[in-house]
């Protein structure tokens, strides 16, 4: 009798884990949510200046109401101070809506950060949130964008991702 309430006992304490172990990663399955599910990337190899701008874009099919926000994926080394910023320029069937600035540096969520710097000379990788949009009409819309920054900057780009998620 001793042996069967043991053996009982260790069943239940398995189910217990196997509760747990399914709970645990059904939450984390949500909060892979939580950044947004990645609708187009747009990857630019090199910087702009105001009058050398290396412009590169998408195209996404969105709906009114939808909640498009702005990502940057930086693995760069620049000497600081470093001044940068996407400027972004969105077009609804073929007419400009809206231009924003966004900071790479100035994110809200910061994810995968690493950074080293030695005197003035920084090596820095992370992926962050800039900003969101919110959607007024149905249609095609055409994301324009391009790294900006000033003439006189040290800066060497691995990756410079803007990712645009709903």
């Amino acid at each position: 009798m001793y042996f069967l309430y043991i053996r009982i006992m260790k069943t239940t304490t398995q189910i217990k884990l196997i509760l747990v172990l399914l709970m645990v990663s059904t939450l984390l399955l949500q909060s892979c949510n939580l950044t947004g599910k990645e609708v187009a990337r747009i990857k630019l190899t090199e910087p702009s200046t105001k009058e050398n701008l290396k412009i590169e874009s998408t195209n996404i099919e969105l709906k009114a109401g939808d909640e498009i926000s702005f990502w940057a994926q930086m693995d760069m080394k620049y000497k600081k101070p470093a001044n940068m910023e996407y400027e972004i320029h969105l077009l609804h069937n073929d007419k400009e809506i809206d231009v924003l600035y966004l900071n790479p540096l100035e994110t809200n969520i910061t994810l995968n950060a690493k950074e080293f710097t030695i005197n003035n000379s920084t090596k820095q990788s992370f992926t962050g949130k800039m900003g969101s949009y919110i959607i007024r009409d149905d249609g095609n819309y055409t994301v324009q964008t391009a790294l900006l920054t000033s003439a006189n900057i040290q800066l060497e780009l691995k990756q410079a991702d803007l990712i645009i998620k709903k």
